[in-house]
């Protein structure tokens, strides 16, 4: 899979190859030459050579070879200093052949000293702006020898606070200084015991105290030239671990490009800085703008379409307002404001018949005068001087005998289903008493029965 795999482009100090290190094995391609003046040249062959290994994109990590880079521990003037990066830059200019604005650099902090490596940008900014190009993310660029010793100080827990490790390779050894399980000097030798005695032996004397010192990569024959080369001043204690030096490099590699760990140095800083910081996540920025841009397109096109069913509507409502007015108002020109002219009117007919909007019930008047009618009690002597009908009401006067009579009719009009209340009587003569007689028909009529609906 992708993600159990990691890249690795070492630039050595002649050589130049490409390793793929995955949980399972780590396969490297074939060193080929590499020309320091001509560098920029590599992105075509680095990029064949990743492809040729499978390569889809993911992150890349640079290591640099010993002979690119220039160590040197620095006394720090205050505190301060170490949150400052061109001030430390300044700091290592005198140490380094080039000037503080050519070169890349980075540092660990002890005490009241730096430990700073640094490495001249020129030779690997064209390089890595044409590997991003096609499509080659560097997201790291670190010193080959800092990776192999921080695998050793995992693994080696146990060694002394302060002690000096020698680590044989190929034709190079690299000599450090740790303290506390960091490093304090560093100095890339060639390996031949002479050379590499003499050094340990220089600086050494500026050490107070006898430091042990420790091999790894030789046999017990070259440790035993080693001792004999400096006068047997030189007591060195080899390390069974029988770790490969780009092996142990390339694991180191691989945890820090799963982001499992921190790089102890990183030299893609300052003039090799990544322009585009979320160049690693740029695809799903991308994708997640893409998706936005859909989205709005998508709600843009539905509020267009919800638009245009709203107009719709109004030119619907807008017809039927016009129908509306030519059938109440046939002899009438349309007006521009349909709405209002019926709202005005509507106003008008609410003065004139109140604010209720249903339609009068219509209920014909011989129905209710044949419920009259059959009301009229036939043992009864009565006169009826009024009967006046409007719609569903009944306004009834005449003469009784009795004001009992009265009370008779009213209820005789309640059974054929009118609403009817007490009557009113009053004494005319001795003979004659005038009544009146209010009703009102509750419910529709139906003609067919006679009786209410």
């Amino acid at each position: 899979m992708a993600g159990d795999r990691q890249w690795v482009v070492l630039c050595d100090d002649s050589h130049w190859r490409v390793a793929r290190v995955s949980a399972r094995a780590i396969e490297e391609t074939d060193p080929r030459p590499l020309d320091p003046a001509q560098t920029a040249e590599l992105t075509e062959p680095v990029h064949e050579a990743l492809v040729g290994l499978g390569y889809q994109s993911e992150p890349v990590l640079l290591a640099l070879g010993s002979a690119w880079c220039v160590a040197a521990t620095v006394p720090l003037p205050t505190s301060r200093h170490a949150k400052k990066r061109q001030a430390m830059a300044y700091l290592f200019e005198p140490y380094a052949p080039w000037a503080a604005e050519d070169v890349a650099l980075d540092f660990e902090v002890s005490g009241a000293t730096a430990f700073m490596v640094a490495a001249e940008t020129a030779p690997w900014s064209p390089l890595i702006g044409q590997l991003e190009s096609r499509g080659v993310l560097v997201d790291a660029i670190v010193p080959l020898a800092r990776l192999a010793l921080q695998q050793h100080l995992r693994q080696t827990v146990g060694l002394l606070e302060r002690y000096a490790l020698l680590w044989q390779h190929e034709e190079t050894v690299e000599f450090w200084l740790l303290d506390r399980g960091r490093p304090v000097d560093w100095q890339c030798l060639p390996a031949d015991s002479r050379c590499v005695s003499r050094a340990v032996i220089a600086r050494l004397m500026a050490e107070e105290e006898t430091l042990t010192i420790h091999a790894q990569g030789f046999t017990e024959e070259e440790s035993s030239e080693l001792s004999a080369a400096s006068g047997d001043c030189l007591q060195v204690e080899l390390i069974s671990d029988a770790t490969d030096y780009r092996a142990a490099a390339y694991r180191e590699a691989a945890e820090i490009l799963r982001g499992k760990r921190t790089p102890p140095l990183n030299l893609r800083r300052d003039t090799l800085g990544v322009g585009d910081r979320y160049r690693a996540l740029r695809g799903y920025l991308t994708a997640l703008l893409t998706a936005a841009l859909v989205m709005f397109v998508a709600v843009g096109v539905a509020l267009w379409w919800q638009a245009g069913q709203h107009d719709h509507r109004r030119t619907a409502a807008g017809d039927a307002q016009m129908d509306l007015f030519h059938r109440v108002f046939p002899n009438r020109k349309v007006p521009v404001g349909v709405h209002a002219h019926l709202q005005s009117e509507l106003t008008r007919l609410k003065g004139l018949r109140g604010t209720g909007t249903d339609l009068p019930r219509k209920v014909e008047s011989a129905d209710i005068l044949l419920r009259v009618l059959k009301s009229l009690p036939k043992d009864m002597r009565l006169q009826i001087l009024e009967t006046r009908i409007e719609q569903d009401r009944l306004h009834l006067v005449g003469h009784v005998r009795v004001h009992s009579d009265a009370e008779r009719i009213a209820a005789a009009l309640r059974e054929q289903g009118l609403d009817v209340p007490q009557p009113t009587t009053h004494q005319q003569d001795k003979r004659e008493i005038e009544f009146r007689i209010s009703g009102r028909l509750p419910a529709p009529v139906n003609s067919e029965t006679g009786g209410p609906s």
